[in-house]
């Protein structure tokens, strides 16, 4: 199974994103949208692993997280990449 880390967004920051959404298919020929519930912020792409060892780096995560102050994030930029020929837009912060 591919993993990645990630934080979910308070529904708010996902209720403020999803017109912006709106606004960008119009301009698009073609395209996917991402759900508004499946919006989130990726924090590393960690690969693939198998079906075992994702118990044991759910739980080593865990245990890291739970050290971690919390934290505020700030955004307002935009842009995007190319995968596979698929343009994947993007909001953050560089």
């Amino acid at each position: 199974m591919r993993v990645f880390a990630g934080i979910q967004l308070s529904s708010a920051l996902k209720n403020d994103l999803a017109p912006y959404q709106d606004k960008l298919i119009k301009w698009s020929e073609r395209g996917r949208l991402t759900r508004k519930e499946n919006f989130h912020l990726t924090l590393c792409f960690i690969g693939e692993i198998s079906e075992t060892d994702d118990v044991q780096l759910f739980k080593q995560l865990s245990e890291k997280l739970a050290l971690t102050d919390r934290f505020s994030l700030l955004g307002g930029e935009c842009g995007y990449f190319i995968k596979k020929n698929r343009y994947i837009l993007w909001v953050g912060k560089l």
